[in-house]
């Protein structure tokens, strides 16, 4: 069973949900290995992650930071 909402009945929620997306590292890249992580952190707050051969699944999160987005940037949002 899912729940959602707070004890009173509202929709509200105290838990926000970030996801910092990875780039490759150099034995990834070095290995061939594309990124099947996409991060649309300036566009609506979604990370695609993109399969071979399948369709295209989408997650949303109240904020996303992409591989280029420094520590502190992370910690101060």
């Amino acid at each position: 069973m899912v729940a959602s909402g707070n004890d009173d009945g509202s929709s509200e929620s105290n838990v926000q949900v970030s996801v910092r997306c990875r780039g490759r590292s150099e034995s990834e890249k070095k290995g061939g290995h594309t990124n099947v992580v996409k991060c649309n952190a300036r566009v609506n707050n979604t990370v695609d992650v993109l399969c071979p051969n399948a369709l295209t699944a989408t997650f949303a999160f109240d904020q996303v930071f992409g591989p280029n987005t420094a520590q502190v940037c992370i910690f101060v949002d």
